[in-house]
């Protein structure tokens, strides 16, 4: 297992993401996913069979199909920086906290929030399994989740 400090970016929205959301998040009720935040149950009393909802189905979708997604997906977008292949032998990095600042603020349009938080992360592909999260960007472990574009 390995812990990675992340970055979590989220637009200000007053009327369904606000500062007392946030007093919420930061007393203990902690970051959700949109799956989460839209279940019928208590979390405590979620549905038998819930954890079918985290596949490696869902997370390609998360990852190359969010904006169809992501008013119901069961992930949750964290910031640990990037390197992106823009071209062979070309790359570009991205920092954690600009990743983190472009998603909250609409690219320096809105105000937003940027938490900081650690994620426990499994060093092999685990989709299925709740409370960890998966480095989809190392297209070196995840080949067969994430599609490669060449």
């Amino acid at each position: 297992m390995i812990i990675q400090w992340c970055l979590k970016g989220v637009p200000f929205d007053q009327s369904h993401f606000n500062d007392g959301v946030v007093q919420a998040i930061l007393g203990g009720e902690g970051i959700t996913s949109a799956w989460l935040r839209n279940a019928t149950s208590p979390l405590t009393n979620l549905p038998a069979g819930s954890q079918g909802v985290l596949s490696d189905t869902a997370l390609d979708d998360h990852v190359h199909n969010w904006g169809a997604v992501w008013h119901s997906t069961p992930y949750i977008s964290l910031s640990a920086g990037c390197v992106e292949r823009v071209a062979r032998g070309v790359t570009v990095r991205h920092s954690a906290m600009r990743t983190a600042l472009t998603f909250a603020t609409n690219n320096a349009t809105h105000a937003g929030y940027v938490f900081l938080c650690w994620v426990q992360v499994s060093p092999k592909p685990a989709a299925e399994l709740p409370g960890f999260g998966e480095e989809v960007r190392n297209l070196n472990i995840y080949r067969v989740v994430s599609r490669e574009v060449v």
